[in-house]
């Protein structure tokens, strides 16, 4: 990657890791035990939920036990709290759908592709996101200083896989490679995650695109980077929202304002960095594995334990 790969998780060019938004007193951590479940539903899910485990395991005790695993696209785990034992729902399905057996089941559910809109039960909570591979946290103090310290090789990047909303995709391409007003990278072909993670570190704006949900890993893969990110706006959210003009751009679900949006901001490269910084402020303050894990103890402390601990951010 032309820089030597730092190794320590959060060590990042700019200085040392963010304080915790969800911070535990040594009372809040003797309140709760976790019990992990040592297989998944469906072994992929670990993509998801690989990361929040190893983040629970630094705050709180934490072990791995045999627990049922009977929902699709659902991650159930044994939290202890208080000498009380719970069942606590992770939902990482790539759909807004919330199963009603989960909804009723659980008295905690944390869903990742919550929708925008909410779900009316105050229980199923908002269960941020995550990067695309674990690999990021290594590769991440690289990716800072390349974007940081080099000349952008692209004005306009995307690449996004062909399985997934590929009508919408399509249509982004064809738009982003008809106009003459920058020059854009990207196709529907996939390249191998280090050297995709580069050619976004080494670009003024990326693009952002609805997958087989309206999230994807892409876009906190780009929050990490501190990238200037443009997207389609939002039909779900995250544990905090997104900011519009400040750590992101939204632009028309039709994608018909996509071209002007770019073109404006391949020409202010000033506002291009200041939102690619609140971008990457925000990844280290609510989505790194760290800062996510303590946002789901606090809500098992919250929602599980009474008021004892705020599930809003420090």
């Amino acid at each position: 990657m032309g820089v030597v790969l730092a190794t320590a998780l959060g060590q990042t060019p700019r200085g040392p890791r963010a304080a915790a938004s969800w911070p535990l007193s040594a009372e809040m951590r003797d309140r709760i035990r976790i019990r992990w479940p040592a297989e998944y539903e469906w072994p992929l899910a670990r993509t998801w939920v690989d990361g929040l485990r190893t983040g629970l395991a630094d705050l709180v005790p934490l072990t791995r036990a045999e627990i049922a695993q009977p929902h699709e696209g659902v991650v159930v785990v044994a939290v202890e709290l208080d000498g009380a034992a719970h069942e606590v729902a992770i939902d990482y399905f790539d759909r807004s759908r919330l199963l009603d057996e989960v909804a009723t089941r659980y008295p905690l559910v944390f869903k990742m592709q919550y929708a925008a809109g909410g779900y009316g039960m105050p229980h199923v909570v908002p269960g941020g996101y995550v990067p695309g591979s674990q690999r990021i946290y290594r590769l991440l103090p690289a990716l800072r200083l390349i974007r940081d310290r080099s000349a952008p090789r692209f004005q306009v990047y995307g690449r996004f896989g062909p399985r997934y909303a590929q009508p919408l995709r399509a249509a982004a391409l064809q738009a982003l490679r008809e106009q003459d007003r920058f020059a854009y990278e990207g196709s529907l072909a996939i390249r191998p995650y280090p050297a995709y993670l580069r050619e976004s570190a080494l670009s003024r704006v990326c693009i952002d695109l609805p997958g087989n949900g309206d999230m994807c890993h892409r876009l906190v893969d780009y929050l990490a980077i501190g990238c200037c990110i443009v997207r389609p706006a939002p039909q779900t959210t995250l544990h905090v929202p997104l900011t519009e003009g400040v750590n992101i751009l939204f632009v028309s679900t039709d994608l018909s304002d996509l071209v002007e949006v770019c073109a404006e901001l391949v020409q202010d490269q000033e506002r291009c960095d200041r939102i690619a910084l609140q971008a990457r402020e925000y990844f280290d303050r609510y989505l790194r594995a760290d800062q996510l894990a303590g946002y789901y103890v606090h809500q098992c402390l919250a929602v599980l334990g009474g008021p004892a601990a705020s599930a809003c951010p420090a």
